[in-house]
């Protein structure tokens, strides 16, 4: 995704202070296409508390990365939220999951172009919910030939019932915060529930 970040907080890690900090970020730069010469200070010949973009707190842990508008292309790595050495969070799946729901109804990619100036996936899905979904669904799940279809206007409404509700889930999934974030069972719950009303009406 674009990585027009103002501040993205890290949560603590439970490895020795500063080595799984440095470790998540390294993983971070990995998953960075192209950093336009940003990330050149990023390197093991300085501390990496002094990296562009890094700020840490005491006994040298990460709390927070800024690197605003600076055009990075690349995806984050869950790494980067829970830190490398702690059980993989819910939190984590749950944004992994809303990310690939948004991505596979809507045919756009976290690194799309017109993702920039704060766009991403999240707040493109958001603010088409729940008038416009329709408007950024990947044509080539609804759209068919409707010709002599009497029934066209409600598939059409149905499926933008359906749509609206996936969108929400990935909407609700996504949010900056991961306390903010649906529980990773309730979306289970919620996709179970889109697909059942999905099946009962065929």
């Amino acid at each position: 995704m674009m990585l027009l970040l103002s501040i993205l907080l890290l949560s603590p890690i439970t490895t020795t202070a500063g080595h799984g900090d440095e470790r998540a970020l390294v993983d971070f730069r990995a998953k960075i296409t192209n950093d336009y010469g940003v990330l050149t200070s990023w390197n093991s010949s300085t501390s990496y508390c002094s990296w562009e973009g890094v700020t840490c707190g005491r006994r040298r842990r990460v709390v927070a990365l800024d690197l605003h508008y600076q055009g990075l292309t690349g995806t984050i790595s869950p790494a980067i939220e829970y830190g490398e050495g702690l059980a993989v969070s819910t939190y984590g799946d749950v944004y992994s999951l809303s990310i690939t729901l948004i991505e596979m109804f809507t045919g756009r990619s976290p690194t799309d172009d017109m993702f920039r100036d704060g766009l991403n996936l999240h707040y493109f899905a958001m603010a088409a919910h729940p008038d416009k979904v329709m408007e950024i669904a990947d044509s080539r799940i609804w759209l068919r030939d409707e010709g002599n279809n009497r029934n066209a206007t409600r598939d059409i409404a149905r499926t933008k019932e359906r749509l609206a509700a996936i969108i929400q889930l990935g909407v609700l999934c996504s949010k900056q915060s991961p306390k903010e974030r649906l529980l990773i069972s309730d979306a289970a719950v919620e996709m179970h529930n889109i697909r059942n009303t999905f099946l009962s009406a065929h």
